[in-house]
């Protein structure tokens, strides 16, 4: 498939995460997120058919676009930060 006719892909405010058909523009799929948690970004695998999403709660999780559903437990990142001084 060509990058041409990929799908597109948007998530909004009620935690869904829709794919699009690029030529009729209709909503494709939906991927609603069953957790008390908030989308708040994501990328998307096309080797793996898979996206990924970063949530506000810091996990990462990765959605099976075949299935719809979590491929794997979700992933907690926590990214501390460290500040150097120079004198």
């Amino acid at each position: 498939m060509s990058a041409l006719f990929s799908p597109l892909f948007s998530f909004l405010q009620d935690n869904t995460l829709r794919t699009w058909d690029p030529m009729s523009l209709e909503c494709s799929f939906v991927l609603k997120e069953t957790v008390d948690t908030e989308m708040s970004c994501f990328g998307v695998l096309p080797h793996l058919r898979a996206i990924v999403t970063g949530n506000d709660d810091g996990s990462l999780r990765v959605w099976d676009l075949s299935s719809g559903k979590h491929c794997i437990a979700p992933v907690y990142i926590y990214i501390y930060i460290y500040v150097m001084y120079i004198y």
